[in-house]
């Protein structure tokens, strides 16, 4: 029992959590006994546009992330009679059609037919109203870390922290955040003589931030009125700070099962402080087989009304200066007539192509300038 609990809080680790905040990097081979393992499902639907995806996985006997599952089928139904669909993007990924958007109050669950014809379904989940209002706020300061070899260290940071407005605080409040940035990147400049058919693209890249902690609200242990300076992030100043740098603050108000999902999750991450010190508890989930309902089906789909308020950091507000990169020598003006394998020496790669960028992208976000 013990062996099987690992794996399947493994499993939901490697995925549910890349899904969203990746929280698990390292690999561990737990020796499952089943070759294919069990379904793991992570998806959600909100009340936007953004953020509306499935994964599909099976676990690996030897431990290794979860193997992608294609080729699935996957309806959303709501309880007013819409529907609509997740078309796969990436392998294993599934990206919602916005044929409808979620509303506050409505009912929704998935129905997910694998390649085989074997039929899942997640439990119906109301979503919640949005009931609390956040915002940011941050802190230029340098900080003082003692490394596991005992030599003291600092670094120069943005500590960003939360205030937050409980509008409606009743205990079957729920509440989760999470934290990304985005900032820019643009490639280096080419001559149009020698290089007409290059376009010097800017690219946007979006991270994940505090990967290893799930930041949630109980309105039944904590009613209160507000929450103030939740420390939310401290992000080391570096070279991505060159330009404009945006912190992008996500909250989603969560059913009751979706946070106990959650805090399993994190209790689970962070009880010791290494997730393999103790064998995990037990992980809600709200997805079964509907013809055979004793199959282990792991993970969540979660209906969530989702709200985002932004921080934009400035190079002036860090006042530090970065070298722009990518800078051109001399060298590229005399290159041969889009002969990229003649400069390819003279750059980084990403300087030639931004998408090499891991979690980048050639689509400005609508906020950004």
């Amino acid at each position: 029992m013990k062996k099987r609990n690992k794996t399947i809080y493994r499993v939901l680790c490697l995925t549910a959590l890349a899904f969203i905040t990746a929280a698990c990097s390292e690999v561990v081979d737990l020796k499952t006994e089943n070759e294919e393992g069990a379904l793991v499902v992570y998806g959600r639907i909100t009340n936007g546009t953004l953020g509306n995806e499935i994964s599909l996985s099976r676990s690996t006997r030897s431990g290794l992330p979860p193997r992608a599952v294609s080729g699935a089928s996957i309806e959303l139904l709501g309880n007013q009679g819409n529907s609509g669909r997740y078309i796969e993007g990436e392998e294993g990924t599934y990206i919602f059609d916005g044929s409808l958007i979620g509303v506050p109050g409505q009912a929704y669950h998935v129905r997910i037919q694998l390649a085989d014809g074997t039929v899942y379904e997640s439990v119906p989940e109301i979503m919640p109203e949005l009931s609390a209002r956040d915002t940011l706020k941050y802190v230029l300061q340098e900080i003082e870390e003692i490394s596991n070899q005992g030599v003291a260290t600092s670094r120069f940071v943005i500590s960003i922290f939360a205030d937050t407005e409980i509008l409606d605080p009743r205990p079957d409040l729920f509440l989760k955040w999470d934290i990304e940035e985005v900032y820019s990147f643009q490639q280096a400049f080419l001559p149009m003589h020698n290089f007409p058919f290059y376009t010097r693209n800017t690219c946007y890249v979006k991270e994940e931030l505090e990967q290893q902690r799930v930041l949630l609200y109980d309105g039944s242990q904590l009613r209160a009125n507000s929450i103030s300076d939740q420390r939310v992030v401290d992000r080391t100043i570096d070279d991505d700070f060159r330009g404009v740098h945006y912190f992008n603050y996500i909250q989603q108000s969560l059913t009751t099962g979706a946070y106990n999902f959650w805090q399993g999750l994190d209790r689970n991450v962070n009880r010791v402080g290494s997730i393999f010190d103790q064998p995990p508890g037990a992980l809600s989930t709200n997805l079964f087989n509907v013809n055979d309902p004793s199959e282990d089906v792991l993970g969540y789909f979660e209906a969530t009304a989702a709200d985002t308020v932004r921080l934009k950091i400035t190079n002036a507000i860090v006042d530090r200066f970065f070298p722009v990169p990518c800078v051109s020598p001399p060298e590229v003006d005399f290159a041969r007539f889009m002969c990229f394998r003649c400069i390819e020496r003279l750059f980084e790669p990403e300087c030639l192509d931004c998408l090499l960028i891991p979690k980048s992208t050639l689509n400005r976000p609508v906020y950004f300038d």
